[in-house]
């Protein structure tokens, strides 16, 4: 995967996009509202079309993750992803963080934070949260 002419301005225009945009389990979650969206916006892949319409609950997601044998997100980016160490993690690169409720969540990393979804859409978090990140 590459990263095309450009990204960085797609990237911005795509969290621009969805920064208002409250979450959604299986529609705009930190799976497929966040990450495909800007792991698209940088490659012109959309990682998120095999999971779109499978899940409308966080229990959901963890037994479709479980059944495409992924013990966590963080899992499935591993199988997607080359993962480095969280300092080393680069604007627009992917992140595993806690969950606001329970389990990980995906971040993308922005500089010197990570770009999160929450209940009330976007914010960001320190990238002294990150757990794995994973070279987009």
């Amino acid at each position: 995967m590459k990263r095309l002419p450009g990204w960085r301005t797609r990237l911005n225009d795509c969290l621009e996009d969805m920064r208002r945009r409250p979450f959604q389990w299986g529609e705009h979650d930190c799976a497929l509202g966040l990450a495909a969206p800007c792991v698209a916006a940088m490659t012109g892949i959309d990682l998120g079309a095999e999971w779109r319409g499978r899940y409308a609950t966080a229990d959901e997601a963890r037994a479709v993750l479980a059944a495409a044998g992924h013990d966590d997100i963080g899992g499935l980016l591993a199988s997607l992803f080359e993962e480095v160490p969280p300092a080393f993690a680069g604007h627009g690169d992917l992140a595993t963080l806690p969950g606001e409720n329970e389990g990980l969540s995906i971040g993308v990393v922005t500089g010197a934070a990570v770009t999160v979804l929450g209940a009330r859409g976007l914010s960001q978090t320190s990238r002294l949260n990150i757990l794995r990140a994973f070279r987009v």
